[in-house]
Formats: structure tokens, sequence, C-alpha cells
């Protein structure tokens, strides 16, 4: 009697693995041919549940920003006080541990070979968590008054160069002092 395979637990195991693959071997680890031999199948059998490279990455990008969205989402529903639930909200998003590093590898090859093909698919995650993370302190009559775009552009740049110096060098700036870096921002958000 054949196998009954059922084909969304088989793509999830694949995207599992082709994340694991990006995780280990970095830009190198997104070539069919690596996840294919990490996930123990044919490049073949894996275009059967992916019939081309960038629906993989997509499936990849699309898996990174769900645990991403839960772990922010676990803050936010929290007992912690409003500046806490930000602050962490926003360190879940950087690359201080194992997991949240080839998170953000996947998160940096998928954006990149999608520029290489043309595709502008870079969506402004940070932007919308900074602004979410005002709304809450404007609901709860924190926020102080200030120019709110400008304040939202330098957050946006100071996270993302952040994230980026711990891609790069993941002893450049020690996470204890990316934790103070956060904090530091988020007060300057706050009412005197």
């Amino acid at each position: 009697m054949p196998k009954i395979i059922d084909k969304q637990e088989k793509k999830k195991e694949i995207v599992r693995h082709a994340w694991q693959s990006i995780s280990d071997y970095g830009i190198k680890g997104m070539s069919v041919r690596k996840i294919a031999e990490e996930a123990g199948m044919s490049p073949g059998q894996m275009r059967y549940y992916f019939p081309d490279h960038q629906t993989l990455l997509t499936a990849v990008m699309e898996e990174v920003v769900l645990k991403v969205e839960d772990r922010i989402k676990e803050f936010i529903t929290s007992d912690l006080t409003i500046q806490e639930k930000i602050i962490q909200s926003i360190l879940a998003t950087l690359p201080l541990d194992d997991e949240r590093y080839a998170d953000m590898e996947v998160w940096t090859a998928y954006h990149t070979m999608s520029q290489e093909k043309g595709k502008d698919t870079l969506r402004n995650d940070t932007g919308r968590l900074v602004q979410m993370a005002l709304q809450l302190l404007d609901e709860a009559h924190m926020l102080a008054e200030f120019n709110r775009e400008l304040v939202s552009l330098r957050a946006v740049a100071l996270i993302d160069g952040l994230a980026m110096q711990k891609l790069w060098s993941r002893e450049a700036v020690p996470n204890e002092q990316i934790e103070e870096i956060i904090r530091c921002e988020v007060r300057s958000w706050l009412k005197e």
C-alpha cells in the first residue's frame, strides 16, 4: 500500500530544513541542492512542493515573520509595564541569541536574493513596530511631544543598525549594551 503523505506537513518540514540550512550555511545554504540535502530529498522531489526557489524562500520568510510576530505578541499580552512591553518587543526582533540570529540571516538572505532578482520585497516591519509602540504610549498618555515622523525614522535606523551590527559581528556590541541603548531610546519617547 502506498504511503500517504500530508502535503502541508511535508511543506512545513521542508521549510524547517530550509531555515536550518540557511542558518548553518548563510547565503550558501539557500541553494535548492543544499536544502534538499538537509531535508533528505532530491531537488526534483522538492520542486513538487515548491516549484521554484523563490516560492520556497518566500515560505521560509513567512515562517520567520510569524515567529517574530509571536515573540512580540507574547510580550504585548504579558503583565509587564507598557514601557517594558515595548522594550522587550523591540529586543525580540534583534539577533541576540542563536535562533534570532538565524532568523536575521534568513531575513537578510531572502531580501538580498529578492533584490538581486529585481523584486522589492522589503517591508518596513521595524517601522510598524515603532509606530505600534508610539501608539501604545500615546493611548496610555505617556508619550512626550515630539515630531513623530522624525523620532520614528531615528528609531528604525537605530534598531536596524543594531541588528546589522550583530549580524556582521556577533561580538561587536554586547547584548547588554544593545538592551541599554534600546531602553534609552524608549525612555526618550516618554513624558518627563
